[in-house]
């Protein structure tokens, strides 16, 4: 009905076709919501945003608020997931914001459950690699933007201050960006959420550059973000995880765990002995220095981190 009766007729019949999707998917299912989004619905609301003086432009921006109200009010991630992705999604794109010139996306996002987010960044990382959003033939010309697109997002996901954060997500996060900055996975290890997957087509050198970038925006974050140890621990450090632990200890406990699997990842740039033989030295005094922590000296944590 919405299609064939109210999208392709009158001015006015567009206009309820508007309020016809803003007033159902608050009482639809996920399977359903991405049914009533349909493409002739979600083309005309890009061209009404696009143009901000088209006929139905004030109801195409209303109907993008309501969709973010209820993505917000919603707790079922499935059908918070059905709205975002409709509009990632042919013919809606990952560049909706930026052709749009609204923050729709970034709203939806904003509003995301912990379950939502998850499943989110686990999509973004399949962007990433596959270097495409659906599982329609990949043109090579996208690929690029795609990776660069979704490394944002994951970059995104954990800057966000309202997203829901949990320590495995926000470790994962960083250590898929690293590994693809800086190691070829040469063989993937089943079932591991990092190392489970290689990129269908090996990374240019820009997407490398890219994702170091944000590996580093994303270990700043983590550096000075509140302690995750429980309220009231002693000794609680920004930068610090329930365990104690800093967030960059556990990063370099995974660079060394990369380095010594040779079978299943190789780096990208050629590693000299001598600079070998220094991050030997590194581990051997930290590790010193994380014993002396943990006789209560705060100079040996302070001392870590450099």
């Amino acid at each position: 009905i919405v299609d064939t009766t109210l999208c392709s007729a009158s001015h006015e019949r567009k206009q309820l076709a508007f309020r016809f999707l803003e007033h159902a998917v608050p009482l639809l299912r996920a399977d359903q919501i991405s049914a009533a989004m349909s493409p002739s619905l979600l083309k005309m609301l890009i061209n009404n945003l696009v143009y901000p003086d088209s006929f139905h432009s004030a109801a195409a921006k209303q109907l993008c608020h309501s969709l973010a109200g209820f993505v917000r009010s919603c707790s079922e991630s499935d059908r918070q997931l059905a709205v975002l992705m409709a509009l990632l999604h042919k013919p809606g794109t990952i560049h909706f914001d930026s052709v749009t010139k609204t923050q729709t996306v970034a709203s939806l996002v904003g509003g995301l459950n912990a379950d939502a987010v998850l499943e989110y960044t686990t999509w973004l990382k399949k962007v990433f690699l596959t270097g495409t959003d659906s599982d329609e033939e990949i043109k090579e010309g996208s690929i690029e933007s795609h990776r660069r697109w979704a490394s944002n997002q994951l970059v995104h996901v954990v800057k966000h201050p309202a997203l829901a954060r949990t320590e495995q997500r926000l470790l994962d996060v960083a250590k898929f960006l690293f590994l693809h900055a800086f190691f070829k996975v040469k063989k993937t290890i089943a079932g591991d959420p990092v190392c489970g997957e290689s990129p269908t087509f090996p990374l240019s050198v820009e997407s490398s550059k890219l994702a170091a970038q944000h590996f580093n925006s994303v270990l700043s974050t983590l550096g000075t973000m509140p302690s995750f140890r429980p309220d009231g621990a002693r000794n609680s450090l920004p930068g610090t995880r329930a365990n104690g632990d800093f967030w960059v200890y556990s990063l370099v406990q995974f660079v060394n765990s990369l380095l010594l699997d040779q079978e299943h990842f190789e780096p990208l740039t050629q590693l000299s002995v001598e600079w070998r033989e220094s991050w030997e030295d590194m581990l051997g005094n930290v590790e010193v220095m994380r014993t002396s922590a943990g006789k209560g000296c705060r100079v040996s944590e302070s001392f870590q981190l450099l």
